[in-house]
């Protein structure tokens, strides 16, 4: 951002730079234009003199023309420059826009892979829960259809098929448990 402002600066300094050289030049054309006049008026009688000092004005006439051609030059030059100054700060700031459109991406995947991976050790935690009911009442849950069957084993097997568009998840929980209790009431006698 610096360097845009240095540049418009120097840009600006150079153009009033080259508005005082013209000025000065100009001043010291016309009054060199006098000079000769004077000149001359005072050698026309000299008929040589005359014709070199016309031209010795017509040179300088003519260099003043290259100067300002050049000054003219290097204007439309930096007025070109300055266009394009605009341009590439126009460009930046769409870029920044869409660096910081990208960094809000960025931080919306990384809170979605963290809610995933926070999700993946739930199911770990509950799959490892569930295993430690499996192993603790000898129960198997056959996962295939959408009735709830399985197996309780203790000293026998007992098969179970539940309904759970007819029974609640209450009713199917508390058979699942008289399953498992009657099995160890067998068990124990």
């Amino acid at each position: 951002m610096d360097s845009d402002n240095d540049f418009t600066s120097a840009t600006g300094a150079m153009m009033e730079s080259m508005k005082c050289i013209v000025g000065e030049f100009n001043e010291r054309c016309s009054n060199m234009s006098i000079l000769f006049d004077t000149f001359l008026s005072e050698t026309l009688n000299y008929g040589g003199i005359e014709e070199a000092i016309l031209h010795e004005k017509n040179h300088e006439q003519s260099k003043h023309k290259s100067i300002e051609s050049r000054i003219n030059r290097n204007t439309e030059y930096l007025k070109k420059r300055e266009v394009e100054l605009e341009r590439i700060k126009a460009e930046k700031t769409n870029k920044e826009e869409e660096l910081s459109e990208l960094e809000r991406q960025v931080k919306k995947q990384r809170e979605n892979i963290a809610s995933r991976l926070e999700l993946k050790e739930r199911i770990k935690a509950k799959k490892d829960e569930i295993l430690t009911y499996k192993l603790l009442t000898r129960t198997s849950f056959d996962y295939s259809g959408k009735k709830v069957t399985g197996l309780v084993s203790n000293e026998r097997l007992k098969y179970f098929k539940l309904d759970p568009e007819k029974l609640s998840q209450d009713e199917i929980t508390q058979a699942l448990w008289q399953l498992i209790i009657d099995d160890e009431d067998n068990t124990k006698k």
